[in-house]
């Protein structure tokens, strides 16, 4: 929002640390690394991941994968009623989602995955997908039934951009899915995500780069403790375009309103959460 009314709000030791705006409450990597040292971290990565092991998936990672694509098809399957067409994913990982759109619609499937390692395997759960290493390289006369960005948008670098950018790929009916971790459940601090969400940043970000909302959801909390009621693990929202003219560029009145709720969600975060994080938190 252009604010200049920071504050400092965690950190994950020796790795990146978070600002929050105290005006629309967004959550923010800052100093954030260059656009250009992201690419060669990412890089560097997937040599690693090369060296130790095959695509860099575990069954570990695959279990969580699995479970959460099992949940968002829940979500989506009925909006699928009447036929899909076409429908793009951007970050698809290792193609667990993918493989279950593919087998659910039969459509013709789009999928943006620039790590090459992840795209090997994506050519293997879904042979029949085109595979892109940017949404630059799209068609730009393509639209697309669904979008769907599955824990992706706090990986982007410029989230507000790209959320314009792929209105070019849609129309009046297209439907757009997008999932974050919920950083009210759990921090989620690393040095890949550039920005933390709550439901209202989120909201007021797909509002501000011109979607309108049609549902909104959080995805389940899993602990042993059925007495303890905590907020969603991840945040899921469904939207369509909106109007162009709809757009803000000053987009503050429907963000978080003020550090009288900012400060909720940090006695919140302090009390819960604050184990996991080296830092302090605004009061």
């Amino acid at each position: 929002c252009l604010s200049s009314k920071q504050k400092f709000y965690g950190a994950k030791s020796g790795e990146c640390q978070y600002t929050i705006c105290l005006d629309c409450g967004f959550i923010f990597q800052n100093p954030r690394p260059s656009e250009m040292n992201m690419k060669l971290w990412y890089a560097e990565l997937g040599y690693l991941i090369s060296v130790y092991q095959d695509f860099g998936v575990t069954e570990g990672k695959l279990r969580i994968e699995y479970n959460r694509a099992c949940r968002v098809m829940n979500f989506l399957r009925p909006h699928f009623i009447g036929g899909v067409d076409s429908i793009l994913e951007i970050g698809p990982g290792c193609g667990l989602l993918a493989e279950m759109l593919y087998k659910e619609t039969g459509c013709d499937l789009h999928l943006v995955e620039p790590n090459p390692l992840h795209q090997k395997l994506l050519g293997l759960r879904t042979p029949d997908a085109k595979i892109y290493n940017d949404i630059s390289d799209l068609d730009p006369r393509s639209n697309y039934n669904f979008i769907v960005i599955s824990h992706t948008l706090e990986h982007i670098y410029q989230p507000i951009d790209f959320l314009k950018e792929l209105r070019k790929f849609t129309y009046s009916a297209s439907l757009l899915f997008v999932s974050v971790p919920n950083v009210q459940w759990h921090i989620a601090f690393e040095i890949a995500h550039m920005s933390c969400f709550t439901q209202e940043t989120l909201r007021a970000m797909l509002e501000a780069t011109g979607w309108e909302i049609m549902q909104e959801k959080g995805s389940p909390s899993f602990q042993k403790d059925y007495r303890i009621v905590k907020p969603p693990f991840g945040l899921w929202a469904l939207a369509i375009p909106g109007d162009q003219r709809r757009i803000r560029i000053s987009y503050s009145t429907k963000w978080l309103k003020g550090r009288r709720r900012n400060a909720k969600i940090n006695t919140f975060v302090s009390k819960y959460i604050d184990h996991e994080v080296s830092g302090r938190f605004i009061k």
